[in-house]
């Protein structure tokens, strides 16, 4: 089984969190990749936006509260795309 959602790092310690990005929304478009990063730069959020991610969050006090808000709105993506499929 593949995984729904993956929580990415932007910044990883042998490979860039980007290639990985690219390579799952390639190879496996369905799944939903959220971005964390201590970047604070608005073209970073842009650009990983532009390459698939479904949400970009910003390290910070307030990130996990940003982490369960993004999941829950894959859920009602998730929740729509199956109802579409059923019509």
């Amino acid at each position: 089984h593949r995984p729904a959602i993956i929580i990415l790092d932007y910044k990883l310690k042998n490979m860039d969190g980007v290639n990985v990005l690219q390579y799952v929304k390639r190879n496996f478009p369905e799944i939903y990749v959220i971005v964390i990063t201590e970047q604070k730069k608005i073209h970073t959020a842009v650009d990983i936006m532009r390459k698939g991610a479904f949400d970009y969050i910003q390290k910070s006090q307030t990130s996990l509260d940003e982490l369960k808000h993004a999941i829950r709105k894959i859920f009602v993506d998730m929740e729509y795309k199956e109802k579409v499929k059923m019509n």
